[in-house]
């Protein structure tokens, strides 16, 4: 349970990382700090160009073949100015970060922390950038990324508290007891098979954000799409906008606040979930549901509660005053 706790609370600090604006000048390498930089250069532009490995197209490939090439260690400013000298190149390759990844692990490995990457002057988007990055219990992994990334960002990662500006497609997917902090946007399948997780997204989230998550927090800060939380396991959602269809379907012990309007196939199939809608409840919901309750806000939207909810499964219905939270009206169907 205590693992639980701590991913129920994604908004701690995160021990001893820095913000952008807090990185010391002294911590900027000069290009003459790097050792071998024109041989690590050369490496980076063979690899990332390489058709053997562009032919395979996911990051788990990428990683396999790049990681007994990459065998530098480099402190984290070190890691940052190599990145700078990249921009010179098109780096369209689908995980061009997994190179940078592994820069970072191999420091990392050897006592260093606190990474951070300036990616606004890059011609490319960084993709798969701390794909399989693995920090440990009382030391994690600290990576900001002043600007955004592509997919796999974290994708796989352990123990990793990561900062971005937007992100790309499966972002943290099958993470561990990792922090995601994107403050824009999250395209699809963010968090999806996530455990002990906690992902704070400070605008939209794509479609199946959370799916299949266990014991993991998403704090969304505006809409999410299709499918959050599907199949999640003692998750929790908190939404400040609305949800598209099939929210918490499949969902068990799960828990989602929607501070707007849901679509149809909300909570269906779901056992002993919770939903607290604040918005408006039109369509079809709850549907073969087990245990679980729903909250409304207005007669209307609990109207179509008592229609829809499945009435043979011990379902709960609960009508609250806006405002206050009083239980106007409370059903088991």
């Amino acid at each position: 349970m205590k693992q639980l706790e701590m991913a129920l609370n994604p908004l701690d600090r995160y021990k001893g990382t820095r913000k952008p604006d807090e990185v010391r000048k002294s911590d900027v390498a000069p290009a003459s700090d790097i050792p071998d930089l024109e041989l690590l250069i050369r490496k980076y532009e063979q690899n990332i160009h390489d058709r053997t490995l562009r032919k395979y197209g996911d990051a788990e490939n990428y990683f396999s073949l790049l990681r007994p090439i990459v065998t530098e260690v480099l402190t984290p400013s070190q890691i940052n100015k190599f990145l700078q000298y990249t921009i010179k190149h098109d780096s369209s390759n689908m995980y061009n970060g997994v190179f940078v990844t592994l820069l970072i692990q191999n420091s990392y490995n050897n006592n260093h922390n606190n990474f951070f990457l300036d990616s606004k002057a890059l011609t490319y988007v960084l993709q798969g950038i701390g794909y399989k990055l693995k920090g440990k219990k009382q030391d994690r992994i600290n990576l900001t990324i002043n600007g955004d990334v592509g997919c796999g960002c974290g994708e796989e990662a352990r123990e990793l508290n990561l900062f971005a500006v937007n992100a790309g497609a499966f972002c943290g997917e099958e993470a561990v007891s990792s922090r995601f902090t994107i403050t824009g946007n999250v395209e699809e399948f963010c968090g999806r098979d996530a455990t002990f997780c906690g992902f704070n997204i400070g605008k939209r989230a794509g479609n199946d954000c959370g799916n299949s998550s266990r014991y993991s927090v998403f704090l969304i800060g505006k809409s999410a799409g299709v499918e959050c939380g599907h199949d999640s396991t003692e998750s929790k959602f908190d939404i400040k906008g609305g949800v598209a269809y099939e929210c918490g379907t499949g969902s068990r012990k799960s828990e989602f606040t929607i501070l707007k309007g849901v679509g149809r196939k909300c909570g269906d199939n779901s056992v002993e979930s919770t939903f607290t809608i604040h918005g408006e409840i039109k369509r079809s919901i709850g549907m073969s549901a087990a245990k679980a309750t729903f909250t409304a806000y207005s007669q209307e939207s609990y109207d179509t509660l008592q229609r829809h909810v499945e009435k043979k499964h011990g379902n709960t219905i609960v009508l609250l005053e806006r405002g206050t939270n009083r239980i106007i009206e409370e059903r088991i169907l």
